[in-house]
């Protein structure tokens, strides 16, 4: 199951994504952003979703956290893989020949941690099952995923392959609507 808040493909959502992430120069006062937190925190809750644990992946920005926070449940944040190990397990992923050069080369350019959005779209999928450190989870207990933004779905496709039963929801989504 996944379910969406807002849909980013509307230029009002989008932009006030960005503003919320502080990208091309727009920005949202700490009092936007905590009456934009209750709201998100809020919609969450009329969805009466059944869950007794928050996953999330850690990220630079404090929204998810902050999100999460506001839904009084326990708390888990997923750690990404560091770079080390992302570039120790290259060998395993099967690349081409030139497919490996790319992804060293865009490895190579990541300092701090790995991001998923800057390896291809077609190969973002070889890293799946690599992209986060497993953590245990409660068999008993039901848990939520979430997240900011919903783009291409890799972050949840990897979660997904560690957590098969796991149900997300994504603050910005890109949805088509027909």
């Amino acid at each position: 199951m996944e379910n969406y808040i807002y849909n980013i493909n509307k230029d009002e959502n989008l932009n006030l994504y960005f503003s919320l992430k502080g990208k091309h120069d727009l920005n949202i006062s700490e009092d936007e952003k905590n009456k934009f937190i209750n709201e998100v925190s809020k919609k969450i809750k009329e969805l009466s979703l059944s869950f007794d644990t928050i996953i999330y992946p850690e990220s630079s920005s404090d929204l998810i956290e902050k999100v999460a926070v506001s839904l009084n449940k326990d708390i888990i944040v997923i750690k990404k893989n560091s770079l080390s190990t992302i570039r120790s397990i290259l060998t395993d992923m099967k690349f081409s020949k030139q497919e490996m050069s790319s992804q060293i080369k865009r490895i190579s350019e990541m300092t701090e941690s790995f991001k998923i959005h800057k390896i291809k779209y077609n190969q973002r999928h070889k890293y799946s099952k690599y992209l986060f450190e497993k953590i245990e989870l409660k068999d008993e207990e039901k848990t939520l995923f979430i997240d900011d933004s919903y783009f291409s779905g890799s972050t949840f496709k990897a979660i997904k392959s560690i957590y098969p039963e796991i149900s997300g929801i994504f603050i910005f989504k890109n949805v088509v609507e027909e």
